[in-house]
């Protein structure tokens, strides 16, 4: 497909939110033209890119082009998807890496950082590969600075190597030095978990948490939020360490 970034599209933002979002992306589009990168409305355009009350929209010129990147106030379904479908306010941006993706990643990373709510990103790239376009959002955004970090997608990707269990609140993960950890999906806190003890624990489930794999919806949601929150209750009445994350994690050089 090509290198991507994605989002899910979850609550419509205020008019002053937005008009905050609007103050920075000027000052992007401003830096762009200061240092040489090319932005256009849309592809095949010559008009400048937009900011409106409503939308951004901006992509490269030329070969520096891909595709538009477009950002909504206002939340729009993609009309092939029902409403409930997890896909539905789902959409991306393919750049390719071309560089208009600094100004991608930078207001990206805003939204991800300020309006956690409302947008969660994801992307192709990783904690390197958005260094520069966060360095760049707290300039834009100089007073939100110390808020505005990588997307927190991009951070677990690049943290962990694989996911053996997933809920809403709690995450078991290994990490690419094979480390187990339960972590908190809100705060980031995590405490390392034995893998013989996390194996023997995932043997003696009761039955309808081990069965939950073949239910759907509200009741696999139900057994697996039961199931990580016994682990984790587990793991603190037996005083095991709780590791707490920096806020940021150093931009690459």
């Amino acid at each position: 497909m090509g290198y991507t970034h994605y989002w899910t599209h979850k609550k419509q933002l205020t008019t002053a939110e937005w008009a905050e979002f609007m103050t920075g992306m000027y000052f992007l589009y401003e830096h762009a033209a200061e240092n040489g990168i090319k932005l256009v409305s849309e592809q095949g355009e010559t008009t400048p890119p937009l900011a409106t009350a409503e939308v951004v929209r901006f992509n490269g010129l030329g070969e520096e082009a891909c595709e538009d990147h477009l950002v909504s106030r206002k939340r729009h379904r993609c009309p092939y998807r029902k409403p409930r479908d997890p896909l539905a306010f789902w959409t991306f941006t393919k750049t390719n890496n071309n560089d208009y993706d600094l100004i991608v990643t930078a207001s990206l990373a805003y939204l991800d950082s300020i309006h956690p709510e409302a947008y969660v990103v994801d992307s192709d790239g990783t904690n390197a590969d958005w260094g520069a376009g966060v360095g760049l959002a707290r300039m834009a955004w100089p007073h939100k600075g110390n808020q505005i970090d990588i997307p927190r997608a991009v951070r677990d990707t690049s943290r962990y190597a694989s996911y053996p269990d997933i809920g809403k609140h709690f995450q078991v993960a290994r990490d690419h030095d094979g480390v187990l950890w339960i972590e908190d999906r809100v705060d980031r806190s995590r405490i390392q978990l034995d893998d013989a003890w996390y194996e023997e624990r995932m043997k003696n489930l009761p039955y309808d948490e081990r069965a939950s794999g073949s239910f759907r919806g509200g009741e696999y949601e139900r057994c697996t939020k039961k199931r990580l929150e016994r682990i984790w209750l587990n793991r603190r009445v037996n005083d095991c360490p709780i590791v707490t994350p920096d806020r940021f994690l150093p931009l690459p050089a």
